[in-house]
Formats: C-alpha cells, structure tokens, sequence
C-alpha cells in the first residue's frame, strides 16, 4: 500500500485517541466529544477523502476499498 491509500488506516488511530479517554474516565462531556470529532470524521471521510482517492486510484482503489471493511479492523489478509 503506497501514498494516500495509507491515510485508511491512520483514521482507525484517530478513533482511538479521542475514544479512550472518554472510555477510561467515564465522562458524558467527553463522550459528547468523541461523538462530535467522530461525526467529523466521518464526514470528511465520506465527503472528500474517498471521492479523492476515487479520482486519484481508479479502479485500484474501488478494488480496495470493496475488500476492506474501513472503519473495523480486518480478521483475515486481504489478497489481491
């Protein structure tokens, strides 16, 4: 996976570091946050980001993004 195609799997790190903190400290303004950046996220992602990536891989990236469940983690390889 080259270039932008690697900007995928830093979003599932993202969710991370704003989920957590809510999580551990059990806090509904945290909480609250974490919905709001993730709601963000989302719409950047849906938006902006795969149409762009559309544009830039074609075929390449519609093959990936078909066979990768984007916002959950992978169980089993991928072979292309």
């Amino acid at each position: 996976m080259r270039g932008r195609l690697r900007q995928h799997r830093r979003r599932q790190a993202a969710k991370g570091l704003v989920a957590q903190p809510a999580l551990l400290f059990g806090s509904s303004r945290l909480v609250l946050h974490a919905m709001i950046a993730l709601a963000a996220v989302v719409t950047f992602v849906k938006g902006y980001e795969e149409p762009s990536l559309t544009r830039t891989y074609g075929q390449q990236y519609l093959d990936y993004s078909r066979n990768d469940p984007g916002w959950w983690p992978r169980l089993t390889p991928w072979r292309a």
